[in-house]
C-alpha cells in the first residue's frame, strides 16, 4: 500500500513539472526553450511508466531505459546546435572550435548506447561510458562559476548598501529594455519620494510581465545623495545565483543518478537524497523567483503588489514551493 501510495505522489509531481514545463516551451517564441523539449520527452516516458507500475503491469526496463537515453542525448545535441548557432552569430569562432570534441564524444556516444557500436579512442578509455560524466561535470562547473560571481556581486553590493534607508517605491512607468524576433523585455521604473523630492529608479533586467500602476517595491537609498539606490530584490546578482544553483544541484543529481556505485550507497540511506534534492530545488526556486518578482517574501506584501498580469507566475511558483515542500518532507519517509 505505501509503495502504491509512493508510486501515486510520484505520478502527481511528474504531471505537475511536465505541465510547467510544457507550459514554459509553448509560452515563448525563443529557440532556446528547444532545451526544455528533452526533459518532456523524458517526463512522458516515466509518466507511462509510472502508470504501468500503479496498474502492476509488466514493464520493459529496456524500452524505458531507451526513452531516457534518448532524452539525454537531445538535451545533448540541442545544446551543442544552440552553442554552435550562438557562437556563428557572434562571430566567435573559437567556441565552434571548442565545442569540435564535445560534438566527436556525443556521436560515439550515441553510437555505444543507441545502436551498440562501442568505440574506443585510446586503448582503455571509453568515451561513451564516460562522457555522460564530463558533460554533466562541465555544467556542475559552470553553475559554481556562476555562484561565485553572483555571490561576489551580492556581497559587494549589501556593503555598499549597508548604510541605506529602506522606503516605499511606486511603479509608473516602464520602458523597452530588449526587442528581438523571440519578443520583447521592459525595464520597470518605480518613483520614491524623500523630502518632497521625486526620483526614480528601474530594474537593471529586463521582463515581459509587467505589474499594476501603483503597486509597491521596497526601495533603499543612499541617505547622503537620494538619487544612488536600489530595488530590493530586483537585482541581476539574484538571477546568477538562481541559474548558478539550477546549474549545479540539477546536473548533481542526473549525476548521482546514473551513477550505479553512488546509487547503491545511497539507497542505503534512510531518507531518500535524490527526491531531498529535487525538493529543495523546487523550494529554492520558487523562493528566489517570487522574491525577484516582488522584493519580499512577505505574504501581506505580496498581496499588495499583486496584479492580475502576475497570476499565471505566482501560481506556478506558489505550486513549485508547494511541490517542494512536500517532496522534502516525503523523502524521509523510508521506502516499505
Amino acid at each position: 500500500m505505501n509503495k502504491k501510495l509512493g508510486l501515486i505522489y510520484k505520478l502527481v509531481f511528474e504531471l505537475i513539472f511536465t505541465v510547467l514545463l510544457f507550459y514554459t516551451f509553448i509560452r515563448n517564441n525563443s529557440f532556446i526553450n528547444l532545451i526544455f523539449l528533452p526533459f518532456i520527452i523524458c517526463l512522458a516516458g516515466d509518466i507511462v511508466k509510472t502508470i504501468f507500475l500503479l496498474k502492476g503491469d509488466d514493464i520493459n526496463n529496456s524500452f524505458f531505459e531507451k526513452i531516457s537515453i534518448v532524452g539525454f542525448f537531445s538535451f545533448v545535441f540541442l545544446f551543442l546546435i544552440i552553442w554552435t548557432f550562438l557562437s556563428i552569430l557572434s562571430k566567435d569562432y573559437s567556441l565552434i572550435i571548442i565545442s569540435i570534441p564535445f560534438w566527436l564524444i556525443s556521436v560515439f556516444s550515441v553510437r555505444k548506447r543507441l545502436l551498440g557500436k562501442e568505440v574506443k579512442i585510446f586503448k582503455n578509455i571509453n568515451f561513451s561510458q564516460i562522457f555522460p560524466y564530463i558533460f554533466l561535470s562541465l555544467f556542475i562547473l559552470i553553475g559554481i562559476i556562476m555562484l561565485y560571481f553572483g555571490t561576489s556581486s551580492l556581497l559587494k553590493k549589501v556593503i555598499k548598501t549597508s548604510n541605506y534607508v529602506e522606503t516605499v517605491g511606486y511603479f509608473v512607468d516602464y520602458e523597452i529594455y530588449n526587442s528581438d524576433e523571440d519578443g520583447t523585455t521592459y525595464k520597470l521604473i518605480y518613483s520614491y519620494t524623500i523630502d518632497d523630492n521625486e526620483y526614480t529608479i528601474s530594474t537593471d533586467y529586463g521582463t515581459d510581465i509587467i505589474p499594476k500602476e501603483g503597486s509597491t517595491r521596497n526601495i533603499k537609498y543612499n541617505p547622503d545623495d537620494p538619487s544612488q539606490a536600489i530595488i530590493i530584490g530586483g537585482g541581476s546578482e539574484i538571477i546568477l545565483l538562481l541559474i548558478g544553483f539550477m546549474f549545479t544541484i540539477i546536473p548533481f543529481i542526473m549525476l548521482i543518478n546514473i551513477s550505479p556505485k553512488i546509487k547503491e550507497k545511497i539507497d542505503k540511506l534512510n531518507f531518500n537524497l535524490i527526491t531531498l534534492l529535487i525538493g529543495i530545488v523546487f523550494l529554492i526556486i520558487g523562493l528566489m523567483a517570487l522574491y525577484m518578482m516582488t522584493g519580499t517574501l512577505s505574504i501581506i506584501e505580496i498581496y499588495k503588489s499583486f496584479s492580475l498580469n502576475y497570476l499565471i507566475p505566482y501560481l506556478i511558483l506558489v505550486i513549485f514551493i508547494i511541490v517542494g515542500i512536500l517532496l522534502i518532507i516525503g523523502s524521509f519517509k523510508k521506502n516499505e
